[in-house]
């Protein structure tokens, strides 16, 4: 068995001249989150000038996502088992009428097709949630996409950020998301 890991980590940053902080997600593989040498590779990888602190929000490593087991190898063709599926992320944003602030909800999506992910996500709690609370006179949400209060901000094929590891999805529909407990560090700093 593989002691590698998938992690999902929400970064924040604040780059000269924001006045709040700035978030990402990102993606890594790794076997411990809190080793010096993945922390410091982590870093770097981050296209940042050094002179940017970054810090760690929150993490989760990803062991279930949407009805499957996620596991990570360096074998490619341990990957062929997923029979054309791939893990999505996903970030919904939308908002609440009388609240300056735009909200978000991460999730992981296995889909046979990206053309299924937008279907998909919107049907999620919080596109629901969002679209009741969505006031009727307000702006269409993204770029004149929908007239809803809720959209996809930002997708990405989990994989593709993954130089030389592969993602194995193995049917498991009992099991909870991972990104349903994540690990909350506050400040965890990266440094070079």
């Amino acid at each position: 068995m593989s002691d590698l890991k998938l992690y999902m980590i929400l970064i924040g940053y604040r780059p000269k001249g924001f006045n709040t902080e700035q978030h990402d997600v990102v993606f890594r593989v790794g076997t411990d989150l809190e080793d010096p040498d993945f922390l410091a590779q982590l870093r770097s990888s981050i296209p940042l000038p050094k002179s940017v602190l970054v810090h760690i929000d929150c993490y989760a490593e990803i062991t279930q996502a949407d009805g499957y087991a996620v596991s990570v190898v360096r074998d490619r063709d341990a990957a062929k088992s997923n029979n054309g599926r791939k893990l999505y992320y996903v970030n919904l944003g939308g908002y609440k009428h009388g609240v300056f602030q735009e909200y978000h909800k991460s999730i992981l999506l296995v889909l046979d097709s990206p053309n299924d992910l937008k279907q998909r996500a919107l049907s999620d709690p919080f596109a629901t949630e969002m679209n009741r609370d969505f006031a009727a006179d307000a702006r269409p949400h993204v770029d004149d996409r929908l007239k809803l209060g809720v959209d996809i901000d930002d997708h990405l094929d989990v994989q593709q950020s993954l130089d030389d590891y592969y993602i194995v999805l193995t049917p498991n529909p009992g099991g909870r998301d991972s990104i349903l407990d994540p690990v909350v560090k506050g400040y965890m700093k990266l440094e070079y």
